[in-house]
């Protein structure tokens, strides 16, 4: 080659291998149009961290507005539960049923009893016996028919004349019958105030010794009911002797008299019997003192044991007994009691103690 064209070719070829680098290294016009078109991504705040929670130490102490605020809510709502509780012994009218005229009634839940009043007196049942239950109870006042006064709550008052007023109040631990007996009331030579009352049943009447409960047992010999308790007192609150008295009153009724000595009495006098239902007593047998029945109970279903660690059951002292017992429409009802055998573990039977009779 010539050499005056070898020079200029050299440069241009220089030349051409500069701009070839300078065009690998530049980035491409895509890839700057791209890099602008996404935008950046802003970096997240810190999550903030959370105050801690102070210790029970660290925190104030509630003000006496507070607490009274409280208190008061809780007292509220005692209240209410109380007035409902309440509310189940109102008693309310009630269509003629039973064989009874139409008059104010109500239930008993604590003692499952149903009750409905007439101007003759009051008829009892169990709670849900339905048409046909397993018996029936009904007191009269042997007198003046009075239509009951309400007071729209618990209470009922007859105004029986000469004296006497006869109410009856549903209560928890039973319907409390009651009479006030005013300064005008009859009484005998011997100052005493007689309330004779016919009593109707299928059930029979039993006296206590002291004469002033009336049990009432079903054909079996089991609890049904009680007319008990009989309290008498002055204006003064000074206890009077009282009693009662059962005859035969015919056409399968029965008279029951309450009788109250009254000779140096202040009236008002006030007497104060109560019918209870035993659904909630087991009964042992009268025959045990000092049998401890109740040192322990198990219950299953409608049975229960029922311990009694101190009947003696054996020559060489107590050996205990455990008895069972089966709850009924009309109460609990005594099945079997149980002993141990001769030399056995006696202890363990009542009490699971590892011990035996001494020989």
């Amino acid at each position: 080659m010539n050499s005056r064209y070898r020079l200029p070719l050299l440069i241009l070829l220089l030349t051409l291998v500069v701009c070839v680098v300078r065009f690998r290294s530049a980035p491409s016009s895509v890839a700057l149009v791209a890099r602008e078109a996404v935008p950046a991504i802003p970096r997240p705040a810190p999550v903030a961290t959370p105050p801690a929670v102070p210790a029970a130490a660290d925190r104030p102490a509630p003000s006496a507005a507070e607490k009274s605020a409280e208190a008061k809510a809780v007292i509220r709502e005692i209240s209410v539960q109380e007035q409902v509780a309440a509310a189940m012994y109102w008693m309310t009218p009630m269509k003629p049923r039973w064989g009874r005229e139409a008059g104010p009634g109500g239930i008993n839940p604590a003692q499952e009893l149903s009750v409905q009043f007439d101007p003759r007196g009051v008829l009892v049942r169990p709670v849900g016996a339905g048409e046909n239950p397993a018996w029936t109870w009904s007191l009269e006042f042997n007198g003046r028919a009075a239509a009951p006064e309400s007071d729209g709550k618990t209470r009922l008052t007859f105004a029986r004349g000469n004296g006497v007023t006869e109410w009856f109040e549903n209560k928890p631990e039973g319907v409390e019958h009651g009479f006030t007996l005013g300064a005008d009331t009859v009484r005998n030579e011997a100052g005493e105030v007689h309330l004779p009352l016919v009593m109707r049943t299928g059930l029979v009447s039993v006296l206590t010794e002291d004469q002033r409960s009336l049990i009432l047992r079903g054909e079996s010999g089991e609890e049904a009911l009680r007319y008990e308790n009989l309290q008498v007192w002055d204006a003064r609150g000074m206890v009077l002797p009282a009693r009662m008295e059962l005859a035969d009153a015919g056409a399968g009724a029965r008279e029951l008299k309450l009788i109250v000595s009254a000779r140096d009495a202040v009236f008002p006098v006030v007497v104060d019997p109560l019918i209870t239902r035993n659904n909630g007593q087991l009964l042992t047998s009268p025959a045990e003192p000092g049998g401890q029945a109740g040192y322990a109970v198990a219950l299953s279903g409608n049975l229960a044991a029922v311990a009694a660690p101190g009947v003696v059951t054996s020559t060489t002292g107590p050996a205990g007994a455990v008895h069972l017992y089966e709850k009924k429409v009309s109460g609990w009802v005594l099945l079997k009691t149980l002993t141990p055998p001769a030399g056995g573990r006696s202890r363990q039977l009542v009490t699971g103690e590892e011990t035996r009779d001494p020989p």
